[in-house]
């Protein structure tokens, strides 16, 4: 056998990313798990030397002390220590001289990481005593960054020599500096140590390999012997793998249920579009999607090669009669790369980019105004100075007619607000006889979206009208989700065969049911043209309600309400993508849409 004069203090570092892998790390360093190498009549000697036992709510409850809400997809959320010494050490050393090893390994640790220590573990059931320790790398200045640690190969070098340092006085020393040796397999330590392959399978795995049955050689019996372990080995891993999918799916199915039943319906909206905000190339890296080598807006997910541009995405290669083929926000972009529904992608956004937080109330943006009271609505001041911004708004950036805006504008039902420096639309919510009950505001940069103080979502809604009135016509009626909707239909029907109007319901609000119930008397049509956001989403919860509240058969040719879809995700980019791409950026005039786009049930 090689006796080896020289012992060497030895410790090695593992990044985590994921909540689940920190579970494996925890099951293993609790022995919650089979594990190979360890000898169970030990492991009453193994001693838990910091954290609770539960390393992933260890961690978590660092973060959250430090103030970290969201960890990137491709960020490290934890970093695990293995510290050991040469196997020679601590066959010759004394339970006193190992104890004082662990003290000084432990004094190591908290000098270096302090707080951000959170878990360490000392195995004395292996082949050699270990101490496993898992720090979150949280930086002086609060932020999240394994980079600030180890993302250099000086400072992994200096880890080891600082560590190497602290072992001295018990005979420990480092290893080369800069030496080209690798990371080297138990069982093959053990053979350059001087071991058979048969003692060193033995020595490595703690297991015994009976002598070969009659006839059969012995390197043909100690290769099936470890072949089955490794097949048993890989069997266990798989089905608890798989029991831990099957018990996470559950968890997380009753977890979404919960979350959404204690949620109300302007917490579910305030979080929707917090989500549907998240950056889309945060969300293809969280995907496993990868980037192109050279194309850095194209990125390939399994057969499809998406394309992203700021907030919309694009996948040229799928069929033109894929509506989710060509949309914008995250949202439908988990819907389409993943084939989940409208709520669970709400879910995944949520709990994957931004922490899993539930709005205790819905939170402001910074020109946010407050829920609505009791009492009359108190709208925004008039910034007739800034008219012109917002105007410019509505006509370039949301494709609006320049004439509707401005007749709108000319009405009072649209002007523009200034809040602590942000430019807003305004939209007014008018009753039956024409008086203001609230209004809808618009920032004019960002997605916020909100009601002025005091407004009644059930008096009043911002309305528009289309077409020419004739007599003897029964009326239509169309219900859309925002003023900005309301404009759009308007705009796409306005040039073609009758007359219309059009109400918004800002979102999951209450429908219009007065209006609603005089179309029906009149023997007119109501058009449910809520968005299309996928199975789940707002326009199915509004279609349904819409539904149950006016169950109606059709008659021949008539058929009192009826769903009308949008081609695109909502009316505005079906406005948007009806235009010749030349008058994107020009005042847009009235559109010839004829019938306009197919209705469905």
């Amino acid at each position: 056998m090689v006796v080896l004069t020289l012992s060497y203090s030895i410790i090695g570092i593992k990044k985590h990313h994921t909540v689940q892998e920190l579970g494996v790390v925890s099951a293993h360093n609790e022995r919650i798990r089979e594990t190979r190498n360890a000898d169970p009549a030990r492991r009453q000697d193994n001693e838990r030397l910091r954290g609770s036992g539960d390393l992933c709510a260890d961690v978590q409850a660092r973060l959250d002390a430090a103030g970290i809400t969201t960890v990137r997809s491709n960020g490290v959320r934890a970093v695990e220590h293995m510290l050991t010494a040469s196997p020679e050490w601590f066959q010759a050393a004394s339970p006193e001289q190992v104890r004082e090893w662990v003290d000084r390994s432990m004094s190591f640790l908290h000098g270096r990481y302090g707080d951000n220590l959170v878990s360490a573990h000392l195995h004395m059931d292996e082949t050699s005593p270990q101490i496993h320790a898992v720090m979150v790398p949280i930086t002086s200045d609060g932020r999240l960054s394994a980079k600030e640690y180890f993302g250099t190969p000086a400072k992994l070098r200096n880890l080891h020599t600082d560590y190497s340092q602290a072992m001295e006085p018990l005979g420990l020393q480092r290893g080369t500096e800069r030496s080209k040796a690798t990371h080297m397999e138990l069982q093959d330590y053990y053979h350059r140590m001087g071991l058979s392959t048969k003692e060193a399978w033995e020595a490595a795995r703690d297991i015994t390999i009976a002598p070969p049955p009659p006839g059969v050689s012995m390197e043909e019996h100690l290769a099936a012997t470890i072949a089955q372990a490794l097949t048993a080995d890989k069997q266990r891993a798989q089905y608890w793998e798989q029991r831990a999918t099957r018990v996470e799916g559950q968890l997380q199915g009753e977890r979404m249920t919960r979350e959404r039943h204690e949620m109300s319906a302007e917490q579910y909206g305030q979080l929707i579009n917090r989500v549907r905000d998240t950056d889309l190339t945060e969300v293809m890296q969280g995907l496993g999607a990868t980037p192109d080598r050279y194309d850095r807006h194209k990125w390939h997910l399994g057969e499809k090669e998406i394309n992203i541009r700021g907030q919309k995405y694009y996948d040229f290669h799928a069929p033109a009669s894929d509506p989710m083929a060509r949309r914008g926000g995250a949202i439908d972009l988990v819907q389409y790369a993943t084939g989940k529904s409208f709520a669970d992608a709400v879910d995944y956004l949520n709990h994957r980019h931004h922490g899993g937080r539930v709005l205790d109330t819905p939170t402001p943006a910074p020109h946010a105004y407050v829920q609505p009271e009791p009492g009359a609505p108190q709208l925004p001041a008039d910034a007739p100075d800034r008219w012109p911004e917002v105007r410019r708004y509505l006509i370039q950036d949301r494709h609006l007619p320049a004439d509707l805006v401005d007749e709108a504008h000319e009405r009072g039902d649209v002007y523009a607000s200034e809040y602590k420096g942000y430019l807003n639309a305004v939209f007014m919510r008018r009753d039956e006889e024409g008086q203001a009950v609230g209004a809808t505001i618009r920032g004019t940069r960002g997605r916020f979206y909100g009601m002025a103080a005091g407004s009644d979502k059930d008096a009043g809604y911002f309305n528009v009208t289309y077409g020419t009135p004739r007599p003897g016509e029964p009326p239509t009626l169309a219900v859309v989700e925002s003023p900005i909707d309301a404009l759009s239909y308007a705009a796409l029907h306005q040039n073609g065969p009758g007359y219309g109007r059009v109400i918004s319901t800002d979102g999951r609000g209450p429908l219009p049911t007065q209006q609603i119930e005089e179309t029906l008397a009149q023997g007119g049509t109501v058009r449910a043209g809520f968005d299309n956001d996928g199975p789940g989403g707002t326009g199915d919860h509004l279609w349904q309600q819409m539904k149950d509240a006016y169950p109606t058969e059709t008659s021949g040719d008539y058929t009192p309400i009826m769903r009308q879809t949008p081609k695109g995700k909502d009316w505005n980019e079906d406005l948007e993508e009806h235009l010749p791409s030349a008058e994107r950026s020009k005042d847009t005039p009235g559109l010839d849409m004829g019938s306009g786009p197919s209705m469905g049930r």
